[in-house]
């Protein structure tokens, strides 16, 4: 068959038959092209609900990640209390109180980092067994500090130093609390107050009975408070009360600021308090 002989052939269809098909052919193509955007738009609804999942997901597992490893700040914070709060022996001066003889005692923050062979060679006699959170806890005597500082042992063999923070009791504190912490029950007890003054310049010494007996009760009523700490706008002047028994209370005292400190302590001056010292410092 010849090409001319095809066309002839086609020629001779009938024209409905070609039109059906071009109808079939369409139906076909349109059927196709809505099945393809049925499923387009399947896809499309499973995306829309799948991807905030997803990204929630991963919000939730980068949340999970920053709280199990801390920042880098938040460690260096941690690294830095653990070492403020640990000796050399690794002690951990943790914030929980020592209760002894109705006496609390906290951390001092005068002795981190001193190490165990310093520690052992201040501690000084076994004075009794404290209780930290139903923990015992062995005390020790520090030499001229009474009772005021002490030297803690606890049952793993860790170590350091307590600080007094206050009565167990409760009560408020007073200058005779200080007195006690030293065993001292009168002014008789005390034999001489020496002051230094500023970068020990001057020494002044008073060992008249009548003054000594002035200040002893001036001191035993004000009113006292764990001390916040040394005025940093002021050099303090070195009060030293010398005791019978050898011990000496180590006392700091801020004219400018009226304030009388202990290791532990802080007394606001009241007038006469004051008046005794500033007339002790002044003579000639």
């Amino acid at each position: 068959m010849t090409a001319q002989h095809l066309l002839e052939a086609i020629g001779l269809i009938d024209d409905r038959f070609i039109a059906e098909a071009e109808m079939v052919h369409y139906s076909t193509s349109r059927r196709i092209w809505v099945r393809w955007a049925a499923a387009a738009a399947c896809v499309l609804i499973i995306l829309t609900a799948a991807i905030p999942m997803l990204l929630n997901g991963i919000g939730m597992g980068s949340s999970a990640a920053d709280s199990a490893m801390p920042e880098s700040g938040g460690s260096a914070n941690m690294q830095e209390s653990a070492a403020e709060g640990t000796g050399e022996s690794g002690a951990t001066t943790e914030t929980a109180l020592i209760v002894f003889e109705n006496a609390v005692y906290t951390p001092s923050e005068l002795f981190y980092g001193i190490s165990e062979d310093t520690f052992r060679k201040e501690t000084g006699d076994f004075i009794g067994t404290g209780e930290r959170s139903g923990e015992q806890v062995e005390l020790y005597s520090l030499e001229n500090v009474g009772r005021e500082l002490v030297a803690a042992v606890y049952a793993d063999g860790t170590f350091e130093y307590l600080q007094y923070a206050g009565r167990a009791d409760g009560a408020a504190l007073s200058g005779q609390d200080l007195f006690s912490l030293y065993g001292v029950q009168s002014a008789s007890q005390i034999e001489q107050a020496t002051l230094v003054r500023a970068e020990g310049t001057q020494t002044d010494v008073e060992t008249d009975d009548v003054w000594l007996e002035q200040f002893y009760n001036a001191v035993v009523t004000l009113q006292a408070v764990p001390a916040s700490g040394r005025p940093e706008t002021e050099v303090g002047i070195a009060v030293q009360l010398l005791l019978a028994d050898d011990g000496t209370i180590e006392l700091e005292w801020y004219p400018q600021n009226g304030l009388l400190l202990s290791k532990s302590l802080e007394f606001e001056l009241d007038g006469q308090t004051a008046m005794l010292l500033d007339a002790l410092i002044t003579q000639e």
